[in-house]
């Protein structure tokens, strides 16, 4: 009969023997016995699953972390042992877990009284992927990775060094598979001869947005997201496609890569911002210009751009220049269309909710507003940093309402639109 052992032992036996030193590898010998019998029992008494009942997905249940020498130790608690990448990305420098199939129970809180490690999130990249990244304020890399078995299940033990800039980069790089591909959101059928509309809910998984109250950005704009496209179903001549329909991060060019495999005529992104000077509350539409109607715009405008950043997604480099200017070539008529829908949309807003702030059209360089030939619009549905916008949002007539005014506008945009923005695309 064999004997399944999955322990990892860390022993020093050269440690010289001192009426001071006796008492430490008593301790040691004592811990390798315990850690010996874990690895002799867990494998029995951890829960099968009945015959053809699928294993449940692993729990992240805690946290911890600290100091051996000049290492940064990590350690990372699960129900069992979970199935993960581990990468870093450079410009800016992050450190990345991917886990396949994972629930998230864990509080990282504590990360923050390590200095070398400015923040942590977690949350689902794709809907098979829980990633964690963590954002380094110097250069570290990992020395030792480990799984070991404990009293309640399984530990990932993650050992950093710090590394020179150049030792950094060299071990920097994107796995191949933890990429994010959009052609499962973009499979939704089209009638033909409809109006596609793709609606865009901003944030998402990793990636919360705005925060306050206990109040998720992600969270708002999904619910509003759902309730626009359930509208535009009921309306005859109009096909509704969400960039995602459930709390999975999705990166900026895959949200436009969505709309162009579905063919959109339409492009809407919903955000709900915050502000951290001053007061703010309204609607406002926004369409895209390289240059910011004013200093929030601009600001908002740069949060929204690095949201791939903050998830650990691939940055990819610009066009080269010869595609940039066909590009400003083909965006002019579609900037004309993006100003009518904006106007016609921003209208029925007004006309519904009676929200709007008192220079509700906008402009700022968002880049999910650059789409060549898809006329786009961002709505931000009020400040979550505003007591009287949050208060507006929760209502429960606030999503239908909105619903009804983006079908509203839609369709007043239709009548006024170059109808070659109406076409059927090849």
């Amino acid at each position: 009969m064999t004997i399944p052992f999955f322990c990892h032992v860390e022993i020093s036996w050269y440690r010289v023997i001192t009426a001071e030193g006796v008492g430490k590898v008593v301790t040691e010998m004592m811990g390798f016995v315990r850690t010996l019998m874990l690895g002799l029992l867990i494998p029995w008494l951890a829960p099968v699953p009945a015959p053809g009942e699928a294993a449940a997905q692993p729990v992240a249940l805690g946290f911890e972390h600290g100091r051996i020498g000049d290492r940064i130790r990590l350690a990372l608690s699960f129900d069992r042992a979970p199935v993960y990448d581990l990468f870093l990305l450079d410009d800016p420098r992050r450190l990345v877990l991917d886990f396949h199939q994972l629930s998230w129970q864990a509080d990282t809180t504590e990360i923050d009284e390590i200095e070398e490690i400015a923040a942590l999130r977690h949350g689902l990249f794709r809907p098979d992927r829980m990633r964690v990244v963590m954002d380094l304020t110097q250069p570290l890399v990992p020395n030792r990775v480990f799984l070991r078995e404990t009293l309640t299940g399984s530990q990932l033990v993650i050992d950093l060094l710090p590394a020179t800039p150049d030792a950094y980069s060299a071990r920097a790089g994107l796995p191949e598979d933890a990429l994010w591909v959009a052609e499962e959101m973009a499979e939704a059928a089209a009638k033909s001869g409809d109006l596609i509309v793709v609606i865009d809910p901003g944030h998402g998984g990793i990636d919360p947005g705005a925060s306050a109250d206990g109040l998720l950005e992600k969270d708002i704009v999904l619910a509003v997201g759902k309730a626009i496209a359930e509208r535009i179903e009921t309306e005859p001549g109009m096909t509704p496609v969400l960039t995602r329909d459930t709390d999975v991060f999705v990166p900026l060019r895959q949200r436009l890569r969505v709309a162009r495999l579905a063919k959109g005529h339409v492009f809407i992104s919903l955000h709900a911002d915050a502000v951290l000077e001053g007061e703010a509350d309204g609607i406002s539409v926004y369409t895209l210009s390289e240059e910011a109607s004013d200093a929030s715009a601009w600001l908002f405008a740069e949060r929204e751009n690095r949201a791939d950043v903050l998830a650990g997604a691939a940055l990819e480099g610009e066009e080269d220049d010869v595609t940039q200017l066909l590009v400003d070539l083909a965006r002019r008529g579609t900037d004309a269309e993006s100003e009518k829908l904006a106007t016609e949309v921003g209208g029925a807003l007004r006309q519904r909710l009676d929200m709007l702030r008192s220079r509700p059209n906008r402009r700022a360089g968002f880049f999910v507003l650059k789409s060549p030939d898809i006329p786009s619009i961002l709505i931000e549905l009020g400040f979550l940093s505003s007591k009287t916008d949050r208060a507006r949002m929760q209502q429960p007539d606030f999503a239908p309402r909105v619903a009804n005014a983006m079908v509203e506008g839609i369709a007043a945009w239709m009548k006024l639109a170059d109808p070659a923005y109406l076409a059927e695309t090849p």
